[in-house]
């Protein structure tokens, strides 16, 4: 059983990034993970970190064989983009044994994303959560972040990347 977790990139091009992950791996990466947080932080956040600490932390995450889906959208709207993203994300084949869905909590977009996901009657439990209190959120943002950004950043996660879709 596995589940994913879900962040964004709002810069154009919109890209959403899901992270699948064995629910019984989950404890441990989530040690992982705290253990790259500087004191002070109460999270990572990808666009804050300098260039050596993204460097570590990515190769923390390709040592822990993370896997993600990224899903990049052109739509001009942020709303038309967010939905037809995670529709994509929530129906690639990828994600499709996934029985819970965790997206990072935007109160902009919460109730949205609520009935978007009841109205596609998605099978899986799903829930938001603040970045500082889910840790696994941490992946995906890293993820999108270096994809956004392109270049040697991208080629960096290549190896995380199950598939990227165009939406």
């Amino acid at each position: 059983m596995k589940a994913l977790y879900v962040d964004e990139c709002k810069q154009r091009p919109f890209l959403l990034a899901g992270f699948t992950i064995d629910i019984v791996e989950q404890h441990s990466l989530r040690k992982i993970l705290r253990t790259l947080l500087l004191s002070g932080p109460r999270s990572l956040h990808f666009k804050a970190e300098n260039g050596n600490r993204k460097k570590a932390i990515l190769s923390e995450l390709r040592k822990a064989e993370c896997s993600v889906v990224v899903i990049r959208c052109k739509t001009k709207s942020d709303v038309k983009a967010r939905i037809c993203a995670l529709n994509t994300l929530i129906g690639s084949s990828s994600v499709s044994d996934c029985k819970s869905i965790v997206l990072e909590l935007d109160e902009t977009v919460r109730l949205r994303d609520h009935r978007f996901l009841k109205q596609q009657q998605v099978l899986a439990s799903w829930d938001h959560r603040r970045r500082h209190e889910e840790p696994l959120l941490w992946v995906a943002d890293a993820v999108a972040w270096c994809v956004n950004r392109g270049g040697e950043w991208e080629r960096m996660v290549r190896p995380m990347i199950l598939e990227t879709i165009d939406c």
